[in-house]
């Protein structure tokens, strides 16, 4: 369950804007947040609905222009934000590449059907678009062409220069509430979102040192952000909650991820759990 502290002196006029690195949390992040915007407009009824964005599909490749949106995700490589006529927050979420990439090609595995193997992952695993991904999204660069340690310093100067926050995967949790503080937003209770069932898990150690290898800048990357995670401080005059929380819970199957929302007021034992 994540809270929202409301009671701060926090500026929340910028919207936010996510790059999403596949497989570190950024569903449940993503999710969490939007469902939170949406259902306290809802629950408000004033004001215009908050418009969200998913960056990614290729049917709505353009943001409608002279449209402000309150939040958008892509899986696009920075820059993207600059097609949008407004400004943003920017935040991402890193995560050690042997897990984030396990994680992809199981999760592909799952939402496609196909049964996992050594060979599918090594045929995955091994593809250019796979390799350093974190590193190309960050560095502005291409996925199908290499990275070179100068992308990587590329990455560092854009988070450091750029970036209003940026974590580790362990540090998701506090990120989500950090901006559901932020933006007064409803808390939100909702387990882990998108994961992978059992029967798709896949043991990867065995290409530990060679997963590594091919992703030395990725993890070089996910280390500086692990050691040294920005995340936005507020500044609390309580520990006030928002009167109205938001339940997420998960209905999909296998190939299709699917939701049930709905919201109530803030219980008791959650402001004190």
């Amino acid at each position: 369950m994540y809270r929202s502290r409301i009671d701060h002196d926090g500026d929340a006029d910028q919207a936010l804007f996510f790059y999403h690195v596949p497989k570190t949390g950024g569903v449940s992040f993503f999710t969490a947040l939007r469902h939170a915007w949406l259902e306290g407009h809802r629950v408000a009824g004033t004001g215009p609905r908050p418009a969200m964005f998913r960056y990614d599909d290729i049917a709505r490749d353009i943001p409608v222009k002279g449209l402000r949106y309150t939040l958008v995700g892509t899986h696009k490589a920075f820059g993207a934000h600059l097609k949008f006529e407004q400004p943003f927050l920017l935040t991402t979420i890193s995560r050690e590449p042997v897990a984030r990439i396990t994680s992809e090609y199981t999760y592909q595995s799952m939402r496609r059907g196909q049964p996992v193997s050594a060979a599918g992952f090594e045929q995955v695993f091994r593809q250019e678009e796979n390799t350093n991904r974190a590193v190309k999204q960050l560095g502005a660069s291409r996925y199908g062409v290499a990275a070179r340690p100068s992308t990587l310093d590329a990455a560092i100067e854009t988070l450091d220069r750029y970036f209003h926050s940026y974590v580790d995967h362990r540090l998701c949790d506090d990120l989500i509430e950090t901006y559901l503080s932020h933006y007064q937003l409803p808390n939100v209770d909702v387990d882990r979102l998108n994961q992978t069932t059992d029967r798709f898990k896949f043991d990867s150690s065995p290409y530990r040192d060679e997963i590594l290898e091919r992703n030395h800048l990725d993890r070089q990357l996910a280390d500086y952000i692990r050691e040294h995670p920005r995340v936005p401080a507020l500044t609390y005059r309580s520990d006030r909650l928002h009167p109205l929380t938001v339940i997420i819970r998960e209905t999909g199957n296998d190939t299709r991820s699917e939701g049930v929302v709905r919201s109530i007021p803030t219980k008791t034992d959650f402001a004190n759990g």
